[in-house]
C-alpha cells in the first residue's frame, strides 16, 4: 500500500484540522483547514524552491525561510510587524526532535503557527525529497 503524503490530520489540545496539498500534483501549494473554519494557504515563494514559503490567512502574511537551501533543518520567520519564529532540529540532520522559539505576537493564530511547523518538519524529512520527485 502506498503512503499518502498529500493529506495530514492534526490535533493540538482542542484544535483539530487537516493539511492537504491544494492540487494532487503540485507539492508547492498546501492548505490548512481547521474544523472551526480557519483556512491557511501555504505556497512556495519561487517555483521549484522549497526553501522559502509564503503563509497567509488572508489578513496576515508571513515568509518562512530555511536558513540554508541545501539543508532544511533550520527555519525562520523574521517580520518587523509580527515578530520572529525560529525552528531547528536538536541534532543537525535528524528531523525527529525540534526546538521552537516562538516570538510571534498574539495576532498570529495557532493555525498559522501549525502551518509553519508543518512546513519545516515536512521539508526536513528525507522522504520529502522522494515524494516531491514522484509528484
Amino acid at each position: 500500500m502506498r503512503e499518502d503524503w498529500t493529506e495530514w490530520e492534526y490535533t493540538i489540545g482542542e484544535e483539530r484540522g487537516t493539511i492537504r496539498m491544494k492540487w494532487k500534483d503540485d507539492p508547492a501549494q498546501w492548505e490548512l483547514r481547521t474544523y472551526s473554519g480557519d483556512v491557511i494557504s501555504m505556497r512556495t515563494a519561487w517555483r521549484g524552491d522549497f526553501s522559502e514559503w509564503r503563509v497567509t490567512d488572508n489578513s496576515i502574511s508571513l515568509t518562512l525561510k530555511s536558513r540554508w537551501t541545501s539543508q532544511l533543518d533550520e527555519w525562520l520567520v523574521q517580520e518587523k510587524t509580527n515578530g520572529n519564529f525560529y525552528m531547528y532540529t536538536l541534532v543537525e540532520g535528524d528531523p525527529r526532535d525540534w526546538a521552537i522559539e516562538d516570538g510571534l505576537d498574539d495576532t498570529v493564530s495557532q493555525p498559522m503557527k501549525m502551518a509553519l511547523i508543518f512546513l519545516a518538519v515536512f521539508h526536513a524529512s528525507p522522504r520529502m525529497w522522494l515524494f516531491c520527485r514522484l509528484v
